[in-house]
């Protein structure tokens, strides 16, 4: 089972070498954004009852004004 996994292992080590510096400097990021996204979330949730209301009529065809 184990060279069966060998050259993928192999195919995705060049891709890790490569994603490891993008996760290191994501991590503060994801860091910062966490307490962000902790206070928006009560906002969300609130507003879901209205997006759910509206999205109807956003899916209705817009009048266009013909005259000018």
């Amino acid at each position: 089972m184990n060279s069966e996994f060998r050259p993928l292992n192999s195919e995705l080590r060049p891709l890790n070498s490569e994603l490891r510096p993008l996760n290191s400097e994501l991590r503060p990021l994801n860091s910062e954004l966490r307490p962000l996204n902790s206070e928006l979330r009560p906002f969300s949730s609130e507003l879901q009852p209205l997006n759910s209301e509206l999205r109807p009529q956003n899916s209705k065809p817009q009048l266009q004004n013909s005259k000018l």
